[in-house]
């Protein structure tokens, strides 16, 4: 800057320099916006994974947020959930407290105890639990087959 006499650094220093404030304590962080439908499942699916929102949001629109790390879901400019982002596809992430309270009574319900269940109504039904069972993990919403068939059979005492 030879026409002022002074170096870029110098006016720097004696214009700019107080005018600049200090960085802010978190880092920016990019984030996507996407809008979802509810669905009958109370969750959104984003990028090929579900997560649940509160039940009574169930076909309502609402608006995601995505980072790297986070899913936050909004309604009404309201923040309702908040997930950590998952990378399995066809993957759910689920809030026992997102359920109504009818599948919150099966949100803990595991191969042992559905086998346990299935010996009071015979050998033959613990045995196709326990097949069942093992082809794969026993999720909350796949057990609706099961309770028809516990409603159904005769139970010994």
């Amino acid at each position: 800057m030879w026409r002022v006499g002074k170096s870029r650094r110098q006016l720097f220093e004696e214009i700019e320099r107080e005018a600049l404030a200090p960085l802010p304590a978190t880092p920016f962080e990019y984030s996507e916006w996407k809008s979802a439908k509810v669905h009958p499942d109370y969750h959104v699916e984003v990028d090929k994974a579900f997560y649940s929102v509160p039940h009574r949001l169930i076909g309502r629109q609402v608006n995601v947020r995505l980072t790297s790390r986070i899913v936050e879901v909004f309604h009404d400019h309201q923040r309702v959930a908040s997930h950590r982002r998952t990378s399995q596809r066809a993957g759910h992430v689920t809030v026992n407290e997102h359920m109504p309270k009818t599948h919150q009574h099966y949100a803990n319900t595991t191969s042992a105890s559905l086998i346990k269940q299935a010996a009071k109504i015979g050998r033959n039904a613990a045995i196709l639990i326990e097949r069942l069972s093992a082809t794969g993990p026993f999720p909350s919403r796949d057990t609706a087959p099961l309770k028809a068939f516990y409603a159904r059979a005769p139970v010994r005492a």
